[in-house]
């Protein structure tokens, strides 16, 4: 692989993304290409007074978890660690108050654009090679469906930054034994945003018991393969055990405030393993199959495209043999094509 393609590559996993959503905020009329504003849902009710509030503590010195706009007066621990402790939120500072909303805009175009680029980055150091595939692969990634519903809750776009560097991070520790990046990256999650942090625990969970399954061999015992991994098994315990203790500083203020709160009341029968959605969650994998009206009463969100679906179904009949019915594909395109239409014609 030519080095001196590199720059190239990653300068272009970044401006693919910034230019494609910068030219939609031009169609749209939106700041900073027009008069329109992204304060919709919890952005125009909640996160712009609460940047415009970290704004002025960046700006006077003057910080205290503890304000009187909540309630009669307790502790804002819990709120600045849920919304506001990404590093992109340092922009504020380069505008007026009243000109926050613009600021919201630059650092939801600069955080998209940090997604692309870390997928492109995943992607060079995992197949060894900087082409135009894995750039289209890099941009799907930071225009992705989640990115396209959730995009006004800025809090989470960080996850998707680091989500690429914690998988490279969790195939470095299973195949060199070396736990530093993992640990980092992991801690960094949780820290930007303990919600999304959660989840990506549990995806970290999955890729490791993926990497696993996909090394054992045919003839090898899972007593005796489980034994022959513990020491990768150990390491990647312990390496998530301490990641998740490191950000006890966040977390442990922001639980005990938030205990204090309607969150403590929590309800057993939320915990039954009962289904309490139907057929129409499979919707979601067309085109059109989400908008802003169904994000507000859903079933679990599926961000997975009828695509990406067809892909995985083939993928699992060649890997693991496993028959898949003939009519199963049409069934599919039928699917995708019906919420194509229905996506035309709203």
């Amino acid at each position: 692989m030519q080095k001196s393609r590199r720059p190239l590559y990653y300068l272009l996993a970044f401006l693919l993304p910034l230019i494609t959503l910068s030219a939609a905020f031009m169609q749209l009329g939106l700041a900073p290409f027009g008069s329109h504003n992204l304060l919709i849902s919890d952005m125009g009710t909640q996160y712009i007074a609460f940047f415009t509030e970290l704004r002025r503590h960046l700006l006077t010195h003057q910080f205290s978890f503890y304000s009187f706009s909540l309630s009669l007066g307790d502790s804002a621990f819990p709120l600045f660690a849920y919304y506001l402790i990404s590093p992109f939120n340092l922009i504020l500072l380069l505008f007026k108050a009243s000109e926050v909303p613009v600021a919201i805009n630059f650092i939801i175009l600069l955080k998209i654009a940090m997604i692309g680029l870390s997928m492109a980055y995943y992607l060079q150091r995992v197949y060894r090679k900087v082409s135009l595939t894995t750039l289209l692969f890099s941009t799907a990634y930071s225009l992705c469906g989640f990115v396209a519903m959730y995009f006004y809750d800025i809090m989470w776009l960080d996850a998707l930054i680091y989500l690429p560097l914690i998988t490279l991070s969790i195939g470095h520790l299973y195949n060199t034994k070396k736990t530093g990046l993992y640990f980092v990256t992991l801690a960094l999650t949780i820290i930007t945003n303990y919600y999304l942090g959660y989840m990506t625990c549990l995806y970290a969970l999955c890729y490791f018991g993926y990497l696993l399954a996909n090394d054992k061999t045919t003839g090898d015992s899972w007593p005796h393969y489980l034994k022959k991994k513990s020491q990768s098994i150990i390491q990647f315990s312990l390496t998530s055990l301490f990641s998740g203790l490191a950000t006890a500083v966040i977390l442990l203020p922001a639980m005990l405030g938030m205990l204090k709160t309607s969150k403590e009341q929590l309800s057993l029968t939320s915990f039954l393993p009962l289904p309490k959605f139907g057929l129409d969650i499979f919707t979601q994998f067309g085109v059109g199959g989400s908008n802003y009206a169904g994000r507000l009463h859903h079933p679990p969100s599926l961000f997975v495209g009828s695509l990406m679906f067809l892909l995985l179904t083939r993928i699992i009949h060649t890997r693991f043999n496993i028959g898949i019915p003939h009519n199963f594909g049409p069934i599919l395109v039928l699917l995708w094509r019906s919420q194509t239409k229905m996506y035309c014609f709203c």
